[in-house]
């Protein structure tokens, strides 16, 4: 089945070109809410220790990266099971 997106799904676009000597204002980006700020937080904290723990897996392994240990990687990752 095909879709077809109504005109309102559009965004407007109007393009304006700059002269040299103008500045364009620009309004700055909204300050990320409370959740949102608590969210990125956690989920930096989750990314670098999950990078901690597929260096040193790798380092275990003698350091290549092959289909096998990237396997067994994914399935750790999504299983949580890192103990040996």
């Amino acid at each position: 089945m095909t879709y077809a997106p109504r005109v309102s799904e559009f965004a407007h676009y109007v393009g304006v070109a700059a002269t040299p000597g103008r500045a364009v204002a620009q309004r700055p980006a909204p300050k990320a809410g409370f959740w949102r700020r608590a969210y990125d937080a956690v989920f930096r904290v989750r990314q670098t220790q999950a990078e901690r723990e597929i260096a040193r897996y790798l380092e275990c392994t003698g350091g290549r990266l092959t289909d096998d240990i990237e396997r067994r990687i994914t399935e750790r990752l999504t299983t949580g099971s890192w103990s040996r």
